[in-house]
This record gives C-alpha cells, structure tokens and sequence, in this order.
C-alpha cells in the first residue's frame, strides 16, 4: 500500500488531520505534535499550498476542499487496508465465550479452549486474556475486548477412513468389527460423514453422526480447534477433501496432519 510506503504522503496526511481538525492551527504546534521541525513543516506547507491541498487564513493553516477531498480518499483506503488485514490474520476486536465462573463485567478473565470451545474463567492464569464486557453466570456467553495474547491451542489429531464406493458395493464389503476396531483405538471427539455411504456406515454401526452438512469446512474447523475428528466416506469424497487439506497446509504454519486408513480392497 503506498501510504504505508511512502513518507512524505504520510506526513501530508498527518498535517491535513490537524489542520483539518482544527486543534493546531500554527506552525509550532504542528511540529511539536508531529515531532518533526518547523522547517520541515514548513517546507511541507509550501509544497502543499502549490498543491492546492491547504490556504493560510489570518495567518492559520486551513484545508482546502481539494485537501479534505484528498485525506478522506486516503484514510479511507487506509481504512479498508486495516479491515481486510484484520479479516485475513482472523484478529478479533471482540469474541464470544462461555463463562465457566461468575463473571463480573471489567473484570480480566482468562481464555481457554476446551472440547472446541472458547471458555472464560476468572480465577485461572492464561496466555490469553480479555477483559469481560457484561456480567455473566456460569454458562452464559459472554461478550471478552481488550485481547492480550494467544490461547493455547495444539491442533487435533484427524483420521480419514476412505470406505469403497458405490460402485464397488459402498458398506456391503466392509467387516463391522473391523472398523469398530479403527474407531474404538482413535476413540474420536468427533466424527462426520462425507458422503451416503459414510452416513449408512455410521447407522449400522449405531455411531451418532456430529457433521455431515459441509463436512469438510466443520472437520477442518474442528480441528483447528484442537479437537481428534474422524471422518468416513468414499474414494471420491475423500480424494476432494485431502486434495483441499493439502492446499490449505501449503499456505499455512499451522498444519493439520491427518491419518488415511483405506478399507477399500
């Protein structure tokens, strides 16, 4: 972005906001403010004056429409820049979590995740804090500004079972006990299905499906949130999940690592 680039823009920005603002009108306080001389605020005026960005009236700095048109334009933008940086690093100014005890709002409250979930406490030390913005009960959802610091957070386990497709007989050809072994030793938080012969599996196993709606994006958030997920279904699904996990893992410092158990013969 070249205001962030570019020095003398900057200053010029800094220059309209005060005089915009009309707190400092006079040479001295616009170098006092800015910690920069009056000869170099000076020489900024005249190059701003040529421009059309500021006039002297008795004797103040004012900005022109011009000037005021041209710091919107640029605070703006530099607005924008500071909203999308904030979407892509997933900074949060405010988050939600559950009170695990009485909470009162002001009070400093430490964050944890637990089972998936962002959990607040009062009488616990955490790498990661907040300041609670109401009162809250234990089991209410409360409202945490001023973030400090990061939760501690190591990324779950996930195991793939790749099952055979449709076209090779789906659930038919698969030993019950010998994937009630697989799932009895991964002993999972989670566990979705891809696609129908995921789902049937699950059923006949009496296994409670926890996802199977946009399973790739809950698997994949489950376990960024340091939940063990496991997930079933056919060659075609899986490949299309693994081939996305993969791609997301070349952009990423933080990996998921996942486990692929074939049951197709």
């Amino acid at each position: 972005m070249k205001l962030l680039r570019d020095l003398r823009l900057s200053t010029k920005l800094l220059i309209l906001i005060e005089v915009t603002t009309g707190s400092n009108l006079k040479l001295r306080q616009i170098a006092d403010k800015l910690d920069i001389t009056i000869q170099g605020v000076s020489e900024y005026m005249r190059i701003m004056h040529e421009e059309g960005l500021i006039q002297r009236i008795n004797g103040e700095y004012r900005a022109t429409k011009k000037g005021v048109q041209f710091l919107h334009e640029n605070i703006r933008e530099l607005k924008e820049f500071v909203d999308r940086t904030l979407d892509q690093l997933n900074i949060v100014e405010v988050c939600a979590a559950v009170a695990k005890t009485h909470i009162k709002k002001g009070k400093k409250v430490g964050l944890f995740m637990e089972n998936g979930i962002l959990s607040a406490y009062t009488d616990r030390v955490s790498g990661s804090t907040g300041i609670a913005v109401s009162d809250a009960q234990i089991g209410d959802d409360v409202p945490v500004r001023d973030l400090e610091g990061m939760v501690d957070l190591s990324m779950g386990r996930l195991a793939i079972v790749e099952l055979p497709s449709i076209r090779d007989g789906g659930t038919q050809g698969i030993q019950e006990e010998e994937i009630k072994k697989i799932y009895s030793n991964f002993n999972p938080d989670k566990i979705g299905a891809l696609d129908i012969v995921g789902r049937v599996l699950l059923n006949k196993l009496g296994i409670a499906c926890d996802f199977e709606f946009a399973p790739t994006s809950a698997v994949i958030e489950a376990v960024q949130r340091g939940l063990n997920v496991m997930v079933m279904g056919s060659s075609d699904t899986i490949c299309k999940m693994i081939a996305l996990i993969d791609e997301m893992n070349t952009a990423s410092m933080d990996k998921i690592e996942y486990e692929l158990i074939s049951l197709v013969k």
